[in-house]
């Protein structure tokens, strides 16, 4: 969950952040232990609530807490400020009242203004790569918005469709429900300076396609098909949720087409539906017109995402039309896999290198699903992302793009 404007408040980033405010617990304490050794105790309550006021905060941007974060990166952008207010004091002489309490906890004045101006020095060159970061994130993604499209043909005369970018071996991406590929926009952008990346608009998601009836998964592997008999080479696929399990698929439809694969926590079945009774409900609620229940049940029942989550889904579907549009495709792309039943036997066939990727903080049942595809696929590697969910391409990007390269790396060899 590192992420606020571009996802340029990245792991590391955060932590020197929390380093910084835990050195500020520690001048607290050092001032509290002063305070009392020199009988100064009135001061005491103010440095134990700053003590334990930075406490939190670094606690809450390690946990990624976004209002936190954006608080803290307007006051490290503040600390241009205090490093001039700083140093105009040392220059033209430090406050008699300010020197006279430094003096009373034993503190040369002159000694503490200089830590406090190196202090606001580091934070200030923490907000300075933030904002490094975040202007790399832009110029990014205004490189990514002139991505070109690849088309092609199915084998039953639908069109395919898919982003293509950067040069070199190719990585062919297929996304997860109600998108277009564009959430993995960022993911792309990392890969293109040394692969050719694909994103293909998945069949399921593709409203010029749907004609009444649900896309089945093998008209999905029919584009996936169609698009690598167009590039012609060897390549890496990578599925993002239900794209996952159309990727598996198309690893057993047409094994020697790819080098490899990254499989972003498939939901595919190992035992139950993975809709069951739920399904039916989304079903039946988007046969009534009701969208946002479906969305809901969707992911309260069948993706089992906090509760709140479900219910704010209602909310986004009332507001954008997108999807609204996109909540019965998902449905759809539900049943689809319901369809499918297990095919944990069939999987067992694969025998390209596979890396599972999972995060530590998604959805209990789809960590079970990972297992099970890894004690049955023959040559896999397991990749947990730590403080991620099941949207680390949205909000880990550069993780999972270093995943990505590291094993394209390694099986797109010449």
């Amino acid at each position: 969950m590192f992420g606020t404007d571009g996802r340029a408040f990245h792991r590391p980033l955060a932590i020197s952040v929390a380093g910084l405010l835990l050195a500020g617990v520690g001048l607290a304490v050092l001032a509290l232990v002063l305070a009392v050794a020199h009988r100064e105790t009135g001061q005491a309550p103010a440095y134990i609530l700053v003590a334990i006021a930075l406490t939190g905060v670094a606690v809450m941007v390690l946990r990624g807490t976004r209002w936190v974060i954006r608080v803290i990166i307007v006051v490290l952008a503040g600390q241009l400020a205090a490093i001039a207010g700083t140093a105009w004091e040392l220059s033209h002489g430090i406050d008699a009242r300010k020197a006279s309490q430094l003096r009373q906890l034993g503190f040369d004045p002159t000694a503490g203004v200089v830590i406090n101006l190196i202090y606001s020095s580091i934070g200030f060159a923490l907000f300075c790569w933030f904002a490094t970061r975040w202007l790399a994130a832009r110029r990014r993604r205004h490189a990514s918005s002139r991505a070109a499209m690849i088309a092609a043909e199915a084998a039953d005369g639908t069109s395919v469709r898919a982003f293509d970018e950067g040069h070199g071996p190719a990585v062919l991406i297929l996304h997860g429900g109600i998108d277009d590929g564009s959430s993995w926009r960022r993911v792309a952008v990392r890969l293109a300076p040394r692969f050719r990346v694909l994103r293909l608009h998945r069949r399921q998601y593709r409203p010029d396609l749907k004609t009444g009836s649900a896309c089945t998964m093998a008209e999905e592997v029919d584009h996936v098909t169609a698009l690598v008999r167009a590039i012609g080479q060897p390549m890496v696929i990578v599925g993002h949720s239900s794209g996952a399990v159309v990727a598996l698929e198309a690893l057993v439809a047409t094994p020697t087409a790819f080098s490899g694969a990254v499989l972003y926590e498939p939901p595919c079945v190992i035992g139950p539906p993975l809709g069951g009774v739920a399904l039916a409900r989304a079903q039946a609620a988007i046969a009534a017109g009701k969208s946002g229940t479906a969305l809901a049940i969707f992911l309260r029942e069948i993706v089992r995402a906090p509760a709140w989550a479900a219910l704010l889904s209602k909310l986004v579907v009332a507001l954008s039309p997108r999807i609204r549009r996109m909540a019965r495709h998902q449905i759809d792309d539900c049943a689809a896999i319901d369809q499918l039943g297990n095919r944990l036997d069939t999987y067992a066939e694969i025998t390209v290198s596979i890396v599972l990727l999972g995060g530590d903080r998604s959805p209990a049942h789809l960590g079970e699903r990972l297992d099970a595809l890894e004690g049955v696929l023959p040559n896999t590697e397991r990749v947990v992302l730590q403080g991620q969910g099941h949207a680390a391409n949205a909000l880990a990007p550069g993780r999972v793009a270093d995943v990505i390269a590291g094993f394209a790396a390694r099986v797109l060899r010449p």
